[in-house]
């Protein structure tokens, strides 16, 4: 299955490598306005390899542990269920799934005959009940015949049994499932039961307590996960940090000039280089920029970055002969998103544009030297390559296309956050720069229409006012007054800041605490759980403060902020906001 993003020929471009730091379970939870006030200061990233994620997991459980139980036996117990389960979070396009196919990767050299399975859980099918066995085989092995139950019974004994199983739970923000946070009742191996049952099963250990189990997400789903089944020993991808980055221009750039003055054009634009921490934006906008390298640079908003390649993409023949397969590919991406579907076939199709499969599957998106794509990757079922794409379409469908009435139907869900990057990808729409080059390809929608769901969309804002990166980010996403009003007016007085907090976070923010020069307010950093800061972001956000009416600080001050100061220009800065 090829995914946007890779070369079709045989030479691709090669991952590199992504920072993953400790998460604490109380940093799954969201950003909070209107926090706790117990002081806990600026904390450690601690950073881990992939190879290392196991080995601290078990001493994790081991502490827990030790501090749980007293009897020898139960801390045993605990200890072969929980410390064999590792929780990988991180944000939209962030390099989960690369982390957990490089996992797959070491599993699969750790002994001779590893029984390792990866488990796509868009795949699933949570409307039916299945085995465990099923459950395991079928995400990657549809073809598997089931025929024989002795057999079938005797390799799940087998697997059961064995210390040398390793299973990648990916994407669990991809499943059609919203009940995360319900307790399930144990079952027994061999029983047929309902998909989510087996899922919460095998992370409890309940189900192959021995298999080694590493389990993906947004935070969101995490969030909603029942405590019996949220892993103990969780871990955050953080993104690519500069020497990573560097390394993948080099790869899409030709040659070392064209690197060089890639890296200028980003040194020069501080609102587009955070983004270059998400892999996937990274791509894209190092491949922008090699191919338009004397062209001025229009707005590059996360939703831009998606528009060129679209734009790409709406262009190309097959496009050009089957106009009607663009609206169809909105429809359809919509339609995913509102019934928790990542995962189609051409039942999903109306029958006059089955061909939409032949146009979107062939389409090649030549990118230049070492960069081709796909928007969607295939074989008996298809999904799009990234679940961004689905959202950028269904984003798509819902301004330009979707009736006003569905529309408001609709409306109770964007809250959630699995529409997260949806509506950000609506509020840049708004861009007038973005909707003039976008809205070429839906002649004939309603303008109407489009500014009453962008009214109703605004109403959103109080709703999310607990959220502040969430809400700063639309606004820096639109670039529009209206929204950036609408967020000032949104966020309390006091803001809380925890968990680790990346460049492009802070971008957000500090764009609407540059905007808002009415409105004091007191940026409190590290309540109950410690924050921590990626790169120069802290640095960032504190010339934010230092240049506005608003302040930043927490209980320990700065002196705690001089230890992670990762560079000398951060420390000079520290010190000149001390004296």
């Amino acid at each position: 299955m090829s995914k946007f993003g890779e070369k079709s020929s045989s030479k691709k471009v090669k991952p590199v490598p992504c920072q993953i730091a400790k998460c604490a379970v109380d940093e799954l939870d969201e950003q909070d306005c209107d926090g706790p006030q117990q002081d806990a200061g600026i904390g450690y990233l601690v950073f881990y390899q992939p190879e290392d994620l196991l080995t601290e997991a078990r001493k994790n459980a081991q502490q827990m542990a030790n501090e749980k139980y007293d009897s020898d036996r139960r801390k045993a117990d605990y200890v072969e269920k929980r410390g064999n389960v590792v929780g990988v979070v991180g944000s939209a396009g962030i390099g989960k799934t690369t982390l957990a196919e490089k996992l797959l990767e070491l599993f699969c050299k750790e002994v001779e005959s590893p029984y390792v399975f990866f488990v796509p859980i868009k795949y699933l099918d949570f409307t039916r009940d299945t085995t465990v066995l099923r459950f395991l085989v079928t995400p990657c092995l549809a073809d598997w015949e089931f025929d024989d139950k002795e057999a079938d019974k005797e390799l799940l004994k087998s697997i059961n049994c064995s210390s040398q199983v390793s299973i990648v739970l990916d994407g669990l923000d991809e499943a059609n499932l919203t009940h995360f946070h319900q307790k399930v009742p144990k079952i027994n191996l061999h029983d047929w039961s309902r998909t989510d049952v087996i899922l919460m099963n095998i992370l409890a250990g309940t189900l192959l307590p021995k298999a080694k189990k590493v389990i993906t997400s947004r935070p969101g789903p995490f969030q909603d996960l029942h405590p019996k089944y949220r892993p103990r020993f969780n871990v955050k991808v953080l993104g690519l940090n500069e020497e990573s980055q560097k390394e993948l221009s080099r790869q899409i750039c030709s040659n070392e000039a064209m690197h060089s003055k890639v890296q200028e054009r980003l040194a020069s634009n501080p609102q587009i280089a955070p983004l270059c921490y998400i892999p996937i934006y990274c791509k894209m906008i190092i491949n922008y920029l090699r191919k338009n390298i004397d062209r001025q640079m229009s707005v590059m908003s996360s939703t831009n970055i998606f528009g060129e390649t679209f734009d790409e993409c709406v262009r190309s023949k097959h496009v050009r002969e089957n106009p009607s397969s663009l609206h169809e590919i909105t429809k359809l991406a919509l339609n995913g998103m509102v019934n928790e579907k990542y995962v189609f076939d051409a039942t999903n199709i109306s029958e006059n544009h089955q061909t939409i499969l032949e146009v979107f599957l062939n389409i090649d998106i030549d990118n230049g030297i070492k960069l081709k794509g796909k928007i969607f990757s295939s074989d008996k079922k298809f999904s799009f390559s990234h679940a961004l794409w689905q959202e950028y379409f269904a984003a798509l469908n819902l301004m330009f296309l979707c009736p006003l009435d569905k529309f408001n139907e609709l409306l109770p869900k964007f809250c959630h956050s699995r529409w997260d990057s949806t509506l950000t990808f609506t509020f840049g729409l708004k861009n007038r720069v973005i909707l003039k080059k976008v809205s070429r390809y839906f002649l004939g929608f309603s303008e109407q229409d489009f500014d009453a769901k962008w009214e109703k969309i605004l109403d959103l804002i109080p709703l999310c006012s607990s959220r502040p990166f969430v809400l700063c980010g639309w606004a820096l996403e639109s670039g529009h007054s209206a929204v950036v009003n609408r967020v000032t007016v949104a966020l309390p007085s006091k803001i809380y800041l925890h968990g680790s907090i990346s460049p492009i976070d802070v971008v957000g923010i500090s764009y609407v605490l540059r905007s808002d020069i009415t409105r004091p307010r007191n940026i409190r950093v590290g309540v109950d759980v410690p924050a921590t800061f990626q790169s120069n972001s802290l640095c960032m956000l504190l010339e934010a403060t230092d240049a506005s009416v608003h302040k930043a600080g927490s209980n320990r001050d700065f002196i705690i902020c001089l230890i992670f100061a990762h560079n000398s220009a951060s420390i000079a800065f520290f010190l000149s906001v001390l004296s």
